[in-house]
């Protein structure tokens, strides 16, 4: 061996030794990231399955679970599962779930993944599911379990429908606003009493406002500009302009609507048409109106007495003007201070007659 050789040996050597140290560092490295990547998918939060799916002339038949995490043992009860089939591990599934087949199958085949809400039938389960393709015929499914959701969601929509119910065929008209004014429901009731549908006051958040009596547009003006910010229950009458232009009368009641935490989130308000009410009262008032008129300027005296007291209740101004009394000293009387006294014998027996209802 000449010198020339002698010299090169330490450096392969050297060079040698670096690239084994290279090589294990990098094979440290990939178990490194191996086993973080292990902890991260048996420490998931979520379930997750990375399976094969078996077809059969071309139709998804079955998988077999290759690795699942530890989560999915807890979510679903599932234990032991992995290198069984489905068809094995949860009998009949294909049966009663086919949806879910096909799903996976598509995805496995396609490679587009896909996200979706499922009751599996068989585990009487309800599940969120996010599933892609690895490769082609695999497919990962990383799922949580939301059954207590759905049922909570049933139940709130059960409650929703019954209240609904009640709201769309009350004989009043229902809406319900939210912080920002605009409604966020309206009975079909209102078409009814406005001539407007549901779908209009929807639309059109100032609906009440433009369809409300000229006359009585400050009572209601006032009252929208004060109920966003007040708590408050209020009640008030106003007229409105029916779509045919008929005039009618609405009992407005508003009250706050809260949340299950207590914070307010709106108001919702019960409207009846009173129309035939307000006026009937107009038409009492009207009468009354004019009999107090035919009343008080009769010429003849006449007055108004209480039948167990005999109390004056009200006088004429010709009764005042015969018996010279005022009207305060008359109305602090009884007949009987003003009949002769002989005549109150015959006055007692005449009252004491049962009288026609």
């Amino acid at each position: 061996m000449n010198e020339k050789d002698k010299g090169a040996t330490p450096r392969q050597n050297r060079d040698g030794g670096h690239k084994i140290t290279r090589r294990k560092k990098a094979g440290q490295s990939l178990t490194e990231s191996e086993e973080r990547y292990r902890n991260l998918f048996h420490h998931m939060a979520e379930g997750l399955a990375y399976c094969k799916m078996i077809f059969d002339n071309g139709q998804p038949v079955d998988w077999i679970y290759l690795e699942v995490n530890e989560a999915f043992e807890t979510l679903t009860g599932l234990a032991d599962i992995t290198g069984k089939r489905v068809t094995e591990a949860i009998p009949g599934i294909q049966v009663t779930d086919p949806e879910l087949f096909e799903i996976y199958g598509r995805v496995s085949q396609t490679g587009i993944p896909e996200k979706f809400e499922i009751f599996v039938e068989a585990l009487e389960m309800w599940f969120s599911v996010s599933v892609y393709s690895p490769q082609r015929e695999y497919f990962v499914s990383v799922f949580d379990v939301i059954t207590e959701r759905k049922r909570a969601e049933k139940a709130l929509r059960a409650s929703e429908e019954k209240f609904r119910t009640v709201a769309d065929y009350t004989n009043g008209w229902e809406y319900w606003i939210g912080l920002d004014g605009k409604h966020i429901y309206a009975s079909p009731a209102c078409e009814r009493v406005t001539g407007y549908a549901p779908e209009e006051f929807l639309q059109d958040p100032k609906l009440l406002r433009k369809i409300t009596h000229p006359d009585d547009k400050h009572i209601i003006e006032h009252h929208f500009s004060d109920a966003l910010e007040d708590t408050h229950t209020v009640g008030l009458d106003f007229r409105i302009i029916h779509k045919d232009g008929s005039e009618r009368w609405i009992n407005h009641i508003c009250m706050p609507v809260y949340d299950n935490d207590g914070k307010w989130i709106g108001r919702r308000a019960s409207n009846r048409d009173v129309t035939e009410r307000v006026q009937a009262e107009q038409a009492v008032k009207e009468s009354e109106a004019r009999y107090r008129y035919l009343f008080e300027n009769n010429p003849h005296p006449m007055w108004v007495y209480d039948l167990e007291t005999l109390d004056f209740l009200a006088v004429n101004d010709a009764a005042i003007a015969k018996y010279g009394y005022s009207r305060e000293e008359f109305l602090g009387m009884t007949i009987k201070d003003i009949r002769p006294e002989e005549d109150l014998p015959r006055l007692v027996e005449d009252l004491a007659q049962p009288r026609l209802p």
